[in-house]
């Protein structure tokens, strides 16, 4: 993940907030989305909905393939 260091006066203002933020640059195009450590997790806001159906996104979670980490990395060779 990439952190992302803001002002002071930006930090103030979404403290305040206390829940979900549209973040605009200066043109008004949308560049991201803020929600604080105080909000809860429930339905996403309107246009952040996933465009999978529940079903696929179950069917997906319950899908285990792949390798396990020890197993790429012993493949590296960085065991």
């Amino acid at each position: 993940m990439t952190k992302i260091v803001l002002d002071s006066s930006i930090c103030d203002r979404l403290q305040k907030l206390g829940g979900l933020a549209e973040i605009c640059n200066d043109q008004g195009h949308i560049i991201g989305y803020f929600m604080s450590p105080s909000e809860k997790p429930g339905k996403p806001p309107a246009g952040l909905e996933s465009s999978l159906a529940r079903e696929e996104i179950e069917r997906r979670k319950n899908c285990r393939t792949g390798r396990t980490t020890a197993e790429i990395l012993s493949g590296l060779g960085l065991e």
